[in-house]
C-alpha cells in the first residue's frame, strides 16, 4: 500500500510538470518557447506587429535614420535604414538602394528567413563579424526566387546583417535565428612603443578563419618580432594565422636597433678593409704613422710575423692610428708575401693586386657585415659576407708529435688558423661588449662535417669564439649556401694587400676548417666559382671567411 501511494504521487507530480511545460509552449515563427522561458534558437520575429523600425505614414521617399528591434527575449537591438516606405500590409517595403542593417552585435546568428509580398522583390542579404560588409559574403534573392527565402550565412555565424533592395521589394514577415553564444573570439594586439611603430588586423573574427596582422615601423625603427607573451611567434611583420577559439592578444615589439633575421645581414665588429684614397687624409695618417719599420727596428709598427722560405722573417708591417672618429690600419712591406710559406717573394699576388714594395698603404676600419645563416631561439649563426684577410691553414705542410699522438698538417684543432682566429682576429674586430656576446661555440669537426664517409684527418671537436666553416656548413640548404653561386665571395682591399688574389669575377678562394680526406697537407677550400676543391694548407692565397655565433 504504501508503494502504490508513492507511484500514485509520481505520476501526479509528472502530469503537473508536462502541464507546466505545455503552458509554457508558444510560437513564433519557428521558434518554441521552453519552460526557462528562453528560445531554441533564439530569435527576432519580423512581422507588421514585431518590429517595425520605420515609424510614420506611408511614405513614398522612404524614410531613413534608427530605430529598435527587441528579441523573443525582450532584449532589444539597434537598427539603421534607409528608404523604408513603411506599409501597414507588410512587415517592409524597402526602395531600390534602400537597407536595413543592425548597428549592435546579434551575436552568433545561425539563419534568417524571409517572406517575399510580391515574387518582384530582388534584395541582397549580407554578413559579417563587423559593420562592414563584402560581396563575397552576401546571397541575391531576386523575381526568380521562392516567396519564402532563407539562408544560413554559409555557416559563418555573424555578428551584423544587412537588407539591401536591388530594387523594390516588399518583405512580408520573417525571423532572424540567433544562438546568444560568442562565436567570434577577439584579436588585440599592442606594442612596446607606438612612437617606434603601429600595428593593423585587431577585431573579432570567426574561428578557424584565416587572419593577417600586419607591424609598419616608422623610420628610424625596426621591427623584431610577433609575440604572444614571452613566446616569439614571428619576425615577419605580415603574419597569416588561424583564429582559435578563444580570444588572443599579439604584442608587436618594436627596436632602434636593426633586429637579426635569418637570410639578412648584420653588422658587428669592425675590420679594415677599403683603401684609402684621400691625399690629404693619406699624409696625415702617414704622419701619424712616425718612422717606417726595418727589420733592425719595427718602430711603432707591429710585425705581421709572416713566413717566408720556411721561416719567421721581419718584412710586412702594420700600425694602427686612430683620426677623429675612425681608425686606419696602415700595411707597409719591404718583400713581397710568398704565396705559400716555403718558397720565396718571388711568387706573390700582391704586385698583381696593385701593392709594391717600400709603400705604405692605408686601409679603414670599417663595420663587418656578416650573413645571418640561422637564428635560434636564444643565439644567431653568422659568417662574414667578404674575405677580410689572408691566413695560410697551416704554415708547415710537415706531421707533429703533440703529446705522443702524431697530428697531421691539415689537423684543424692545431692549425694556425684556428689559433689567429680566435687571437688575432677577435681581439682585433670586437670590442669588450661585443665579445660578451659572442658565444663559445663546440666546433662539429667530425668526419661527416668533412663531406666524406671516412676520413682519418678529421680532428676532434673544439671549442672556439670564432671559426671556419665546414664542408658541411658550406653546403647547407638551411644556411642558404646550397648552390655554388651562394658561396662566391668577393676579398676586401685590405685581404688583397695581404695576397688574395681576385680572379676576373673579382671572387676569390676562401678556406674551409675540413681536411681533405686523402691527403695530410691538403684541407678543402671554397672556390672563386663557388665550387668546393683543396689546396694545400701553407698557401697564403686563399681568404678567410669567419664564423661565429652570437646572443641575441
Amino acid at each position: 500500500m504504501g508503494k502504490r501511494k508513492i507511484f500514485v504521487n509520481a505520476t501526479v507530480y509528472l502530469v503537473a510538470f508536462f502541464a507546466l511545460l505545455l503552458g509554457a509552449v508558444s510560437r513564433g515563427g519557428s521558434n518554441i518557447f521552453i519552460a526557462r522561458g528562453d528560445y531554441e534558437p533564439y530569435s527576432i520575429v519580423l512581422n507588421t506587429t514585431k518590429n517595425k523600425l520605420a515609424t510614420g505614414e506611408i511614405n513614398p521617399a522612404g524614410y531613413s535614420g534608427s530605430g529598435v528591434a527587441t528579441t523573443e527575449l525582450g532584449n532589444a537591438v539597434a537598427f539603421d535604414y534607409s528608404g523604408l516606405i513603411n506599409p501597414t500590409s507588410n512587415w517592409q517595403t524597402i526602395i531600390a538602394g534602400g537597407y536595413i542593417t543592425n548597428t549592435q552585435p546579434i551575436t552568433g546568428m545561425t539563419g534568417m528567413t524571409l517572406t517575399k509580398n510580391a515574387s518582384s522583390a530582388d534584395f541582397k542579404i549580407y554578413w559579417s563579424n563587423t559593420t562592414s560588409f563584402t560581396e563575397d559574403k552576401s546571397v541575391l534573392f531576386d523575381a526568380t526566387s521562392a516567396l519564402t527565402v532563407s539562408t544560413s550565412f554559409n555557416g559563418y555565424l555573424p555578428n551584423y546583417i544587412k537588407i539591401y533592395a536591388n530594387a523594390d521589394s516588399a518583405i512580408e514577415d520573417g525571423v532572424i535565428e540567433f544562438s546568444c553564444s560568442n562565436n567570434y573570439p577577439s584579436l588585440s594586439l599592442s606594442t612596446n612603443s607606438s612612437t617606434m611603430g603601429s600595428t593593423t588586423g585587431a577585431g573579432l573574427y570567426a574561428v578557424g578563419e584565416s587572419v593577417t596582422i600586419n607591424a609598419t615601423a616608422n623610420t628610424g625603427y625596426y621591427f623584431t618580432g610577433w609575440y604572444v607573451g614571452e613566446t616569439l611567434i614571428s619576425t615577419s611583420a605580415s603574419y597569416t594565422f588561424i583564429m582559435p577559439e578563444y580570444d588572443v592578444t599579439y604584442y608587436a615589439e618594436f627596436s632602434a636597433t636593426k633586429p637579426i633575421i635569418k637570410g639578412d645581414t648584420y653588422q658587428i665588429g669592425t675590420y679594415p678593409q677599403s683603401k684609402v684614397t684621400d691625399a690629404t687624409l693619406l699624409s696625415t695618417l702617414n704622419a701619424a704613422s712616425g718612422t717606417l719599420p726595418t727589420s733592425e727596428n719595427s718602430q711603432k709598427w707591429t710585425d705581421y710575423g709572416y713566413y717566408i722560405s720556411g721561416s719567421v722573417s721581419s718584412y710586412m708591417w702594420y700600425i694602427d692610428v686612430a683620426n677623429a672618429t675612425d681608425e686606419y690600419r696602415g700595411v707597409y712591406f719591404t718583400s713581397y708575401r710568398p704565396s705559400r710559406t716555403t718558397i720565396t717573394s718571388s711568387s706573390t699576388y700582391q704586385d698583381d693586386n696593385g701593392y709594391t714594395t717600400s709603400s705604405v698603404y692605408w686601409f679603414k676600419y670599417e663595420p663587418i657585415t656578416w650573413r645571418v645563416l640561422d637564428v635560434q631561439s636564444n643565439r644567431a649563426f653568422f659568417m662574414a659576407d667578404l674575405v677580410l684577410d689572408s691566413q695560410d691553414y697551416h704554415y708547415s705542410t710537415s706531421d707533429r708529435t703533440i703529446g705522443e699522438s702524431t697530428v697531421y698538417a691539415n689537423n684543424y684543432e692545431h692549425s694556425h688558423i684556428r689559433s689567429w682566429l680566435n687571437d688575432n682576429f677577435y681581439n682585433t674586430a670586437f670590442t669588450a661588449e661585443e665579445k660578451a656576446r659572442i658565444q663559445t661555440t663546440t666546433v662539429d669537426n667530425s668526419v661527416a662535417s668533412t663531406g666524406y664517409s671516412s676520413n682519418s684527418y678529421a680532428c676532434a671537436n673544439t671549442s672556439d669564439k670564432v671559426f671556419l666553416l665546414s664542408y658541411a656548413e658550406a653546403t647547407s640548404a638551411t644556411y642558404g649556401l646550397s648552390i655554388d653561386a651562394s658561396r662566391q665571395l668577393q676579398p676586401s682591399a685590405y685581404a688583397q694587400s695581404q695576397g688574395v688574389y681576385p680572379y676576373s669575377s673579382g671572387n676569390s678562394h676562401w678556406w674551409l676548417r675540413s681536411p681533405h680526406y686523402n691527403y695530410a697537407s691538403v684541407a678543402r677550400i671554397v672556390d672563386f666559382d663557388g665550387n668546393i676543391n683543396s689546396t694545400i694548407v701553407n698557401y697564403t692565397t686563399s681568404g678567410v671567411v669567419p664564423a661565429l655565433w652570437i646572443s641575441l
